[in-house]
């Protein structure tokens, strides 16, 4: 029943405590609570295949729900068509995981030496 069964709604306290607006009551279709010691368990063993599909290309580092993903070339184009192909098998793999990429947290920094040609 930990996993299953489950109802959700929104309570909205607006100003005071005599006016609190709520959504109606909605059903969980997956997920667990937050805050439960069951969460990061499942998360870690949800995850765990990440760094799998990407170690052809790149060196994935996850931290609790953070991950970064490090790749290197000394070839501009190796690195572009690398980088290009990272985020296409992370793309792939939260579509067929139901995770949600949140692309306004996702950054793409790349570094180079002072005298790279990159």
């Amino acid at each position: 029943m930990y996993l299953e069964g489950r109802y959700q709604k929104v309570k909205i306290n607006v100003k005071n405590l005599l006016n609190i607006t709520s959504t109606e009551w909605k059903r969980v279709s997956y997920g667990v609570l937050q805050c439960s010691i069951l969460g990061p368990w499942l998360l870690f063993i949800y995850i765990n295949n990440l760094p799998l599909i990407l170690e052809i290309y790149s060196l994935p580092v996850l931290f609790a729900d953070d991950a970064s993903v490090v790749t290197t070339d000394t070839n501009s184009t190796n690195f572009l068509i690398n980088s290009r192909e990272i985020f296409s098998q992370l793309h792939k793999w939260f579509s067929a995981t139901l995770f949600l990429l949140n692309y306004g947290k996702t950054n793409f920094l790349h570094f180079r030496t002072k005298n790279s040609l990159l």
